[in-house]
């Protein structure tokens, strides 16, 4: 006989069939729990319920005050600023001799058209003599401006008679 080219599979081997019967008491079910045993299973049952609760009920509180937070941060609550405007304006005031006294009127006339130019409604500004105009000078100028009391301070940047205007 000539062996074959490529390796052959073992032959099989009959297989034999078992000669006694298995005993039936491994398909019997197996107890569930002792009495004690099922108090236990129900003691951590109910703890790991009343955990899952607990949970369900901080997600919701959490979720809750998140929502309360947005819409009151969205009504400016928390943003610590009143009902005021603040905002600063910058000018200059013309044909100013360096350290030389500014007049109320021309003082308020500069003013007056930095807040128009701005986009300001002007009812009536007053602002004071400035006997000398010097960097870090400040003038406090009151009057009405769209209908409302209006207070602002002029700060000169200079001797030349650049300022900012913070109104209050």
């Amino acid at each position: 006989m000539t062996t074959p080219p490529f390796p052959q599979p073992p032959s099989p081997t009959a297989v034999s069939t078992p000669t006694a019967v298995p005993d039936a008491s491994y398909l019997a079910p197996l107890p569930l729990a002792t009495p004690a045993g099922a108090e236990q299973a129900r003691a951590k049952a109910s703890t790991a319920l009343g955990w899952a609760i607990g949970a369900a009920v901080a997600a919701g509180i959490s979720v809750l005050l998140s929502v309360v937070a947005v819409v009151l941060a969205g009504n400016g609550a928390f943003s610590g600023a009143d009902d005021a405007y603040y905002e600063s304006v910058r000018g200059q005031v013309t044909a100013l001799p360096a350290g030389s006294a500014l007049s109320g009127d021309r003082l308020e006339w500069v003013v007056d058209g930095a807040e128009r130019d701005f986009g300001w409604v002007v009812d009536d500004i007053d602002c004071p003599d400035t006997p000398s105009v010097a960097r870090s000078t400040v003038v406090v100028c009151t009057g009405t401006v769209d209908g409302d009391d209006w207070t602002g301070v002029v700060h000169f940047e200079d001797s030349a008679g650049s300022f900012v205007l913070l109104e209050l």
